[in-house]
């Protein structure tokens, strides 16, 4: 028996966290960026099932994919957002001490992952003729 959050729980977090990526610009970023951090962080993700955490930091990850796809104009600063969540967790990874952090310990193998995903997704959607792309 594995104790869980409720999925209602990581379903709020997952959309407060939305909201804040759905508000956040360049002169909001310190703000906005703290308040998803306090998000995830409340939800606790280094003390949670890996399987719910490994959930909400995809679904996040996959937020801020989409975001900065979606925004090209923000891409940088939507970079900086997932350069820093991975600073963040590798930080709480190190004071808590909690070596088997899964979850936060995989936060960058998660994004690269994600990122390759995207790369070869599109590759493959390219015309074969350089000259139609």
């Amino acid at each position: 028996f594995k104790a869980t959050k409720p999925e209602s729980e990581m379903q709020a977090t997952v959309k407060r966290v939305q909201g804040a990526l759905n508000k956040i610009t360049p002169e909001k970023y310190n703000e906005l960026f703290q308040q998803m951090w306090e998000d995830l962080n409340e939800f606790n993700l280094y003390d949670v099932d890996d399987d719910d955490a490994m959930n909400v930091l995809d679904q996040v990850i996959g937020m801020i994919f989409e975001k900065a796809l979606g925004e090209p104009s923000y891409s940088n600063m939507y970079a900086d957002i997932a350069r820093h969540l991975c600073d963040f967790a590798t930080a709480v990874s190190q004071e808590t001490g909690n070596r088997d952090a899964k979850p936060l310990q995989h936060f960058r193998k998660m994004l690269l992952d994600r990122c390759q995903t995207e790369f070869e997704t599109r590759l493959v959607c390219l015309p074969d003729d350089p000259d139609e792309r």
